[in-house]
């Protein structure tokens, strides 16, 4: 989709729920689909794009977690232990 486009606020051709049109092409997050549109009716262009930034976020947050030492260890990773505790 072209940035220059307008964006408009439609219903989705498959489910009628609320949707983004831009050009010839409408984005719905409920099907989690983009379809294109002519005069002779609305076809599937890609489906899933949600699910897949989905599955990129959560590999960069495991990527980001597993970088970050985990609360009370140090630095070589053995438990830090309260003077209380022992």
């Amino acid at each position: 989709m072209s940035e220059t486009e307008e964006k408009k606020a439609v219903a989705c051709p498959n489910c009628n729920q609320p949707a983004i049109k831009q050009g010839n092409e409408i984005a719905c997050e409920n099907c989690d689909a983009v379809f294109t549109f002519s005069k002779t009716g609305a076809k599937v262009k890609s489906v899933g794009k949600i699910d897949e930034l989905d599955k990129r976020l959560t590999a960069l947050e495991e990527k980001q977690n597993a970088q970050q030492p985990a609360p009370n260890q140090n630095e070589s990773g053995e438990p830090e232990i309260d003077e209380d505790e022992r």
